[in-house]
């Protein structure tokens, strides 16, 4: 009896065993095909990146050269209520930074993250009242050939990361 009941108890384990191992090939193709699917989504031309359903996270990179220290401090004066306001009322900001050149005292680098471009940096950036205040003080500076502005647009490639601070939560 006890030959029986362990010979019952093996083919009870091995079928289990069989289950597990299907069971984690298919979640593993599953994955695996999921992944290309988002993989060639990401592989595509910009604009047709850009225009699918899956919105891709937009950013601009705005290098920003000052005539003189007095313009670049009256810069940071000024930005700076921008991004206490972004930060308490523009979730879908993911980043705004101002960083300060450590080799040209005159050079500033404006890196503005958003969940996409469309809503996030579109709709609800651009259009806030404290931005086109903002906006409007740096135009005047660039017209008045106080600022020399360069800046660049790129959607997310999804290699790497950002702040590890907020990946790791």
């Amino acid at each position: 009896m006890s030959v029986i009941s362990h010979r019952r108890r093996n083919t009870l384990l091995q079928r289990y065993h069989t289950l597990i191992i299907g069971l984690c090939l298919l979640l593993t193709t599953t994955l695996f095909f999921s992944r290309m699917s988002t993989d060639k989504v990401n592989s595509n031309n910009t604009s047709a990146a850009a225009s699918s359903s899956l919105a891709l996270p937009f950013s601009l990179i705005v290098t920003l050269k000052f005539k003189s220290k007095q313009h670049k401090d009256q810069f940071l004066i000024d930005v700076t209520p921008l991004a206490s306001y972004i930060q308490k009322h523009e979730p879908t900001t993911l980043a705004y930074n101002v960083l300060l050149s450590d080799k040209d005292p005159l050079q500033v680098l404006l890196i503005e993250r958003y969940e996409d471009k469309e809503n996030a940096f579109l709709n609800i950036h651009r259009s806030s009242e404290e931005f086109q205040e903002f906006r409007s003080k740096l135009k005047a500076m660039e017209e008045n050939e106080f600022v020399e502005i360069d800046g660049h647009s790129y959607l997310d490639s999804s290699v790497g990361f950002g702040d590890r601070a907020a990946s790791s939560v």
